[in-house]
Formats: structure tokens, sequence, C-alpha cells
């Protein structure tokens, strides 16, 4: 299974981002997981990608898939911060 988003996002004038933009990577057996932002001029693109594996796992790996899935969840939970 896998997953493709992207969203551009318009800075208002007099605003700027107050953080850096993040690229996160994350690897495992149980899949890859993407994210991007990336400043344009006014615009932020923001591009998402997971791609689960279709791998039966033994039981013994579920606390590993939560940890995955934990690290995917914080990483989608990632804020564009804006300040004027």
């Amino acid at each position: 299974m896998t997953e493709e988003d992207s969203i551009e996002i318009s800075i208002p004038a007099g605003f700027t981002l107050e953080n850096t933009l993040p690229s996160v990577s994350i690897n495992s057996v149980f899949g890859h997981y993407a994210l991007t932002l990336q400043q344009a001029g006014s615009q932020i693109t923001v591009y998402r990608k997971l791609a689960l594996n279709n791998d039966i796992q033994p039981k013994e790996k579920f606390d590993d898939l939560l940890s995955f899935l934990k690290k995917v969840s914080k990483a989608d939970q990632t804020m564009v911060v804006l300040v004027k």
C-alpha cells in the first residue's frame, strides 16, 4: 500500500516562516515514510509518501511496527509556523 500527498501553501504578505522546514525519512522492514517541505518565494510545498510493505512479519516484531507507526504519526504532525 502506498499513499502520496502534496499540498501547496501560500504565505500571506507580511508573514515569514518562524522555523526551518525539516525533511523526514523513516525506513523500516515495514515500509518507508518521507516528508519534505520546500519553500519557493511565498509558496510552501509539502510532499508526503508512505509506502507499507505487504510482508508478513512475526508477532515478535509487533513492538517494532508500533514504533515505526508512532514515528510516522509524529512526523505527520509537523507544523509550519508563520510570524508577522
